[in-house]
């Protein structure tokens, strides 16, 4: 049957009834697990107009394997499930490269204007298995750099937060919307 979404504040999921969402998964629906603890796992599910991270019970998941990647796989350009990101991944010199491009919208300025940040990615990758990595992947330099998942279709990026301006990120989960050779 269905399964309940929980809230995770004020000592919740653990809490029971009172940490129940208004949104369930039904049997079939497909999620990604970011993170468990004891009887409870963390999911991100994908509906039609818009995405939910929740807990739910653990022992309502069935584990579906991961599908192999072959390089092809990566090839294409990839938006992310919400905001205007892209990150295009493509065969350059005998390498698969990673570009991309990110921004971030503040407040208004003294000036009346929009404070807009950027940021880009342009580099090559290293592949293994369905873990990509690009420029300095850890945050020891101010070089840019990442990692990605490809995880059955979904690509999980984290970069190490110097891509670009502050606050500007490419972390998030991107869907596949344009394949390429």
């Amino acid at each position: 049957g269905q399964v309940q979404f929980n809230d995770d504040m004020n000592g919740c999921p653990e809490k029971g009834e009172s940490c129940a969402r208004k949104a369930w998964l039904v049997p079939g629906n497909t999620v990604l697990v970011a993170q468990t603890k004891p009887g409870w796992s963390c999911v991100w599910y994908f509906a039609k107009k818009r995405d939910f991270t929740s807990w739910i019970p653990s022992a309502s998941l069935s584990p579906i394997p991961t599908r192999t990647v072959q390089e092809a796989d990566w090839l294409g350009r990839w938006l992310p499930v919400e905001g205007n990101n892209v990150i295009t991944l493509s065969r350059r010199g005998g390498h698969l490269h990673v570009s991309g491009n990110a921004d971030w919208h503040g407040g208004i300025n003294s000036y009346g204007e929009q404070v807009v940040h950027v940021g880009e990615i342009d580099d090559d990758a290293t592949v293994k298995g369905n873990r990509l990595t690009f420029g300095v992947p850890d945050s020891t330099t101010y070089e840019c750099g990442g990692e990605m998942l490809l995880v059955n279709g979904n690509l999980i990026v984290r970069d190490n937060s110097n891509c670009g301006g502050m606050n500007v990120r490419f972390d998030s989960v991107y869907r596949l919307a344009e394949k390429t050779k």
